[in-house]
C-alpha cells in the first residue's frame, strides 16, 4: 500500500491545500477562436502589429481647420472645401484659408491638425466661421496614441474579459491563444445509486453528486465528464478509473472511507498510484482522498452531498483555476462578524455555510439552520463558507470570522468595501 506514513496524518485545510496546488500546473496553452475567448486565461503575450487608432481622426463633429488658420476664422471665416466622414478615402492637402466639414472617427486631412466643434459654427454658404476658437490640436485623436506600434497590450496570465476582446479584434486578431480547459472525469460509486430518471427501490437514491459537482466544475471553467455509476464492484471501478485517465483530473464520489465497501482506494492502491493524503481536520469533509496516477490528480470527495460540495471549493476548484491559467485561485476572503451565536462541538476546523445579511449598516454572517453533511438545501444559495479553527465552545455574535464568498454578485449585502480576511 502506497503512502506510508502520509496516510495516517490529518492536514489542516491550507496544508491540504498546498500540497494539492504544489503539484498542480497551467494546462498547454490552446488557439480559440475570439468569441469563445471570454474568461480565458491568457497563454501568450499579445503584441501590437499596428497602432491604434490607425490614422488620425476627429473626436467631434464639426470642421477640420489649420490652427494657424484661426485668427482668419474668427473674422472672416474658412472656406469649406469638402467632407470627410467615417471611411473616407484619401483626402487632398488643406490649403491656407480652407476647412473641411468632418464627422466623428473620420480621418483628418492631410495639414489639419484642429477640430473646431460644430456648436461654436456659424455656416454662412460655403464657410465657416469660428465664434469660439479652441486650442490648437483640439478634438485630434492622433494615430498610435491609444497604442504604439510593437507594444505589449496583454500580458500573458491576463483574464480575457470584453475590452480586452474587443482591443485585441483592433488589432487584427481572430484568435487567442489560452490556456486550456481542463476536462474533469467524475466516477460516482455505490450499489444504492440511481440516476435521476430511474425508479427508486429500497435503500437506493439519486446520484445527486455526479449532478451539483459537475455544475461546481463547470462553474469553475472546466469541462466536466461523467464516468457514470460504478457498483461496489473492484472490477467495475477499475475499469472506470483507467478510463478516467485519459482526462485532465479524475474525482471520485463515495468509496474513500472506511466501510467494507469503500473500495475506491483500494483499487487506486492496485493501480499503484501515488497517494499523497487521506484526511483533512475538518467538518464536514474528513475523508478526502488525493493522488496522483500516471501523472493525473486523483481526487476523492466524500459521499455525503453537502461535504462532496465543500470539499470541492476548498480543494478543488483552485487546482482547476491553477490548470486554467489564473494566478489567483482562491475565492475572496473577508472578515465578517457572526450575527448570532455558534456552538462549535469539537477540535476539528468548521466550514459553516452561511447567508451574508445587512443588519444596522453592517454587513453579517448568518449560519443556516441546517448544517448537516447530508443536507442538499444547506447547498443551495449559499452565500459564504465561514471557517471556524477555533477551539470547542460558543462564538458570540460579534465575533469576526473569515468567510469565503461564493457569490459575488451579492448587491444587496454591499460587499464592496468589506476588509479581506486574514
Amino acid at each position: 500500500m502506497d503512502g506510508g506514513v502520509k496516510e495516517k496524518i490529518v492536514l489542516s485545510i491550507r496544508d491540504a491545500q498546498d500540497r494539492i496546488l504544489a503539484r498542480t500546473a497551467s494546462l498547454p496553452g490552446e488557439r480559440v477562436p475570439i468569441d469563445i475567448a471570454l474568461g480565458r486565461v491568457l497563454a501568450e503575450d499579445l503584441i501590437a502589429g499596428r497602432v491604434l487608432p490607425p490614422f488620425d481622426n476627429s473626436a467631434m463633429d464639426g470642421y477640420a481647420v489649420r490652427a494657424a488658420d484661426l485668427d482668419t476664422a474668427e473674422r472672416a471665416g474658412l472656406r469649406v472645401v469638402g467632407e470627410s466622414r467615417a471611411g473616407a478615402g484619401e483626402l487632398p492637402e488643406l490649403e491656407a484659408g480652407t476647412a473641411v466639414r468632418i464627422f466623428t472617427g473620420a480621418p483628418m486631412p492631410p495639414g489639419a491638425d484642429t477640430v473646431v466643434i460644430q456648436e461654436v459654427t456659424r455656416r454662412e454658404g460655403d464657410t465657416v466661421v469660428v465664434e469660439r476658437r479652441p486650442k490648437p490640436g483640439a478634438n485630434v485623436r492622433y494615430a498610435g496614441e491609444d497604442v504604439a506600434l510593437d507594444t505589449l497590450v496583454l500580458a500573458r496570465g491576463s483574464v480575457v474579459d470584453p475590452g480586452a476582446i474587443g482591443l485585441a479584434c483592433a488589432l487584427g486578431r481572430t484568435s487567442l491563444t489560452v490556456a486550456g480547459r481542463p476536462r474533469v472525469a467524475i466516477l460516482a460509486t455505490g450499489d444504492e445509486l440511481r440516476e435521476p430518471d430511474e425508479p427508486l427501490g429500497p435503500g437506493q437514491i439519486v446520484s445527486s453528486n455526479t449532478y451539483a459537482v459537475a455544475a461546481q466544475i463547470a462553474e469553475a471553467g472546466g469541462t466536466p465528464v461523467s464516468l457514470g455509476i460504478a457498483a461496489d464492484e473492484k472490477t467495475i471501478i477499475r475499469a472506470r478509473l483507467e478510463r478516467g485517465l485519459r482526462y485532465d483530473m479524475v474525482l471520485t464520489l463515495g468509496g474513500v472511507s472506511v466501510g467494507d465497501y469503500d473500495l475506491v482506494r483500494a483499487v487506486l492502491d492496485d493501480l499503484g498510484w501515488e497517494s499523497s493524503f487521506w484526511k483533512v481536520d475538518m467538518k464536514p469533509g474528513k475523508p478526502l482522498s488525493v493522488g496522483w496516477l500516471g501523472g493525473v490528480p486523483i481526487i476523492g470527495l466524500p459521499g455525503n452531498p453537502a461535504s462532496s460540495m465543500v470539499t470541492f471549493e476548498l480543494f478543488v476548484r483552485p487546482a482547476l483555476r491553477r490548470m486554467l491559467g489564473h494566478a489567483d485561485v482562491f475565492r475572496r476572503q473577508i472578515a465578517v462578524p457572526l450575527a448570532a451565536d455558534y456552538r462549535k462541538d469539537d477540535q476539528r476546523a468548521h466550514v459553516v455555510r452561511c447567508r451574508l445579511r445587512r443588519a444596522n449598516g453592517t454587513v453579517v454572517l448568518e449560519p443556516l439552520v441546517k448544517q448537516g453533511s447530508g443536507m442538499l438545501t444547506s447547498m443551495v444559495g449559499v452565500d459564504a463558507l465561514a471557517i471556524i479553527d477555533t477551539p470547542p465552545g460558543v462564538l458570540a455574535a460579534g465575533t469576526v470570522l473569515d468567510a469565503l464568498v461564493l457569490r459575488e454578485d451579492h448587491g444587496a449585502a454591499g460587499l464592496d468595501g468589506m476588509p479581506p480576511g486574514r
